[in-house]
């Protein structure tokens, strides 16, 4: 999958192009970069509605190609280090949704199946009353 990334472009259509292909993770922008293994203060995270070039200013445009197989490490790295755009993979659990920090040298699929598994609905066995 390849996402322009422009200007005019907004995290908001980024974020939405990026759930389309792993609609159990999201993509999250940040003011900052983060530490390598760490979380980022939601405090620093980016409005929807900002355009791509707001965030610093300076936006080196390009496409940013993702596949299933790359890691989240490379996935962040790759916006950050290309892009000047700092991002960090969140992952859904349930009705929550968590930073992947501690499993970013996972895939983006092996994270979306993470996702989909633990957001599963268990199917309740109904007791039959007698």
């Amino acid at each position: 999958m390849e996402i322009v990334l422009t200007y005019q472009e907004t995290v908001k259509d980024i974020k939405k192009q990026f759930n389309c292909m792993f609609p159990y993770l999201k993509l999250e922008f940040f003011c900052e970069p983060h530490v390598v293994g760490q979380g980022s203060p939601f405090q620093k995270m980016v409005p929807p509605s900002t355009l791509l070039g707001e965030i610093h200013g300076i936006l080196r445009e390009g496409v940013i190609t993702l596949v299933p197989e790359s890691s989240v490490k490379d996935v962040e790295q790759a916006f950050q280090g290309h892009f000047g755009l700092p991002v960090q993979v969140f992952r859904k659990q349930k009705d929550v949704w968590l930073e992947t920090t501690s499993t970013d040298f996972l895939s983006l699929a092996e994270q979306n199946e993470m996702g989909r598994r633990a957001s599963e609905v268990p199917v309740r066995q109904v007791e039959e009353q007698y």
